[in-house]
C-alpha cells in the first residue's frame, strides 16, 4: 500500500477517534424555566460559538439527557454561565470578502444560549449566532436585557459601484445606558465591537459608578507559548539527478531513510478562545541508511554485494496557521503553512563489489537554501500537542532539482 495512502488514512483515524472522544464532564447545574434548578454534570465540549443542546446527567452513573437550550432558563459551570433568551440578530456575514446587500441579510431568531462575560449591577452577555459571529448585551440593575447590534452590509452607489457601511447601532444603545459616567463617554466613540473592548469599558463603568461586578470573567488575552518538539519523518529523497544513477547504482527513483527531528515550537493566540493560531517551528532534521544487498553477479559464478551509504542534516523553520475544527478537552486542529530551511551538503554514496573489485559512486544532491510546504491534523492533551503532517522539501541548484518529502509524527510540550 503506498505510503501516502496509509498517511492519509491515520489522519482519517486520529480524527474520528478524537471526534468521539471528546467529553468533558464538569460539576454544573441547568434550571428549567419554572426555576427548578437540578445539579449535576455538564460535558462541557461545546465550544464558545454557536450551540443549540448540552448533554447533562445528574450523577456519573445517571443516564446522560440531550437537552435544547431553549427549553431552559439558565446553565453553567464552574467558569462558565449561560442564560438563555429570546435573541433577534442580524445574522449577516460581517467580513469584507462575503458582505452581501442589507436587503439579503438573514434575520436569527429563537431562544439560544447568552455567555455571561461580566455579572452583578450591571451583566454583559454574548450570543454567537451560526456563523460564529458575537452579539453582545447589556443589562443594568434591574432593568430589561439590551441588545447592542452591529452589521456590516454592501450598499450600491449611483455609479452602480458597491461599498461596505456599518450598522453602528449599539454606540447609541451604549451611550444611553453607561453614558451618565464623562469619563465613559469618549471611550464609546472608538469602542470595537469585540470581547475584549466590550469587557474593559463596562468594568471602567462599574469603577465610575461604583456598581458591583460579582462574576468576572478574565478578559481575553494573547497567548504566546513556548514548547519543545520531538518527532520522527520518514523522508524519501528523491536526487533530481540528470542521468541518475543506473546499473549497479540504482537503488530506485527515490531512498526512504527514518529520520529523527528535535526542535523549538512557538505558537501564538490572539486570545485563549480565538479559533486560528499562528505556529512556527525550527527544528534539526538528521537522516541516516545504511543497507547492503548481495545478490547474483551477471557472467559470473561469484556475487556481487551492493552497498548504500546515506545521511543527511537540514535546519528547518515551519512557518504555518492551525484552525480548531473541534473544541472541548481535547481540541482538534487543521495545519497548513511553509517549510524553509537549509539543506546541508548530503552524502550518498552508492558501493559495488564484484570479484573482490570495488567501484563507487558519489550521487550529487543539490544543497543550499530549500522550500516547500506542510499540513496536517493535531490535537491537544492539555500541554502535549501531537500532530501528523506531510511534508515536501524543493531543493534547487542549476539544473539540478530534488524533492525531500515524507510524513512524519512529532509531538511538542508546552513549557509556558
Amino acid at each position: 500500500m503506498p505510503f501516502r495512502l496509509i498517511f492519509a488514512l491515520l489522519l482519517s483515524s486520529l480524527f474520528c477517534t478524537c471526534v468521539r472522544a471528546q467529553t468533558n464532564w464538569q460539576p454544573g447545574y441547568i434550571t428549567s424555566p419554572d426555576g427548578t434548578k437540578q445539579e449535576g454534570e455538564i460535558n462541557a465540549v461545546f465550544s464558545e460559538d454557536h450551540f443549540d443542546n448540552i448533554q447533562f446527567r445528574t450523577s456519573v452513573t445517571a443516564t446522560v439527557q440531550k437537552i435544547d437550550v431553549a427549553d431552559l432558563h439558565s446553565f453553567g459551570t464552574a467558569d462558565r454561565s449561560y442564560e438563555v433568551h429570546e435573541v433577534r440578530v442580524n445574522a449577516a456575514p460581517r467580513s469584507v470578502e462575503n458582505a452581501t446587500l442589507l436587503r439579503d441579510h438573514q434575520t436569527e431568531q429563537g431562544r439560544g444560549a447568552l455567555l455571561e462575560l461580566l455579572g452583578g449591577d450591571i451583566a454583559l452577555l454574548e450570543y454567537r449566532d451560526e456563523l460564529g459571529q458575537a452579539h453582545f448585551f447589556l443589562r443594568k440593575l434591574a432593568d430589561t436585557l439590551t441588545h447592542l447590534p452591529y452589521a456590516q452590509y454592501l450598499v450600491e452607489t449611483a455609479d452602480g459601484g458597491r461599498r461596505i457601511r456599518q450598522d453602528k447601532t449599539y454606540l447609541l444603545s451604549l451611550n444611553q445606558i453607561v453614558g451618565d459616567c464623562p469619563g465613559i463617554l469618549p471611550k464609546i466613540q472608538r469602542i470595537a465591537y469585540e470581547r475584549k473592548a466590550m469587557i474593559k469599558l463596562i468594568r471602567d463603568y462599574a469603577s465610575c459608578k461604583d456598581l458591583s461586578l460579582t462574576r468576572q470573567r478574565p478578559a481575553a488575552k494573547d497567548v504566546l507559548s513556548f514548547g519543545l518538539s520531538l518527532g520522527v519523518n520518514r523522508r524519501s529523497f528523491d536526487t533530481g539527478y540528470p542521468t541518475p544513477p543506473t546499473g549497479i547504482f540504482n537503488w530506485g527513483p527515490s531512498i526512504k531513510a527514518i529520520t529523527p527531528m528535535v526542535g523549538l515550537d512557538v505558537q501564538y493566540r490572539q486570545s485563549e478562545y480565538a479559533r486560528f493560531s499562528v505556529r512556527a517551528i525550527t527544528y534539526l532534521a538528521v537522516s541516516n541508511k545504511n543497507r547492503s544487498t548481495t545478490e547474483p553477479s551477471p557472467g559470473s559464478t561469484t556475487n556481487a554485494e551492493r552497498r548504500l551509504e546515506l545521511s543527511a542534516t537540514s535546519l528547518n523553520l515551519h512557518l504555518g496557521a492551525s484552525y480548531r475544527i473541534i473544541s472541548g478537552k481535547y481540541p482538534i486542529k487543521l495545519e497548513g503553512g511553509l517549510v524553509i530551511g537549509h539543506a546541508f551538503p548530503v552524502k550518498d554514496i552508492r558501493y559495488s563489489t564484484i570479484n573482490g573489485f570495488e567501484q563507487h559512486k558519489d550521487v550529487f544532491y543539490p544543497s543550499g537554501i530549500t522550500w516547500g510546504r506542510s499540513y496536517g491534523i493535531s490535537i491537544d492533551l492539555d500541554r502535549l500537542n501531537i500532530a501528523i503532517r506531510d511534508e515536501t522539501h524543493t531543493l534547487r541548484q542549476d539544473i539540478n532539482v530534488a524533492l525531500v518529502y515524507g510524513p512524519y509524527l512529532m509531538a511538542s510540550y508546552r513549557l509556558k
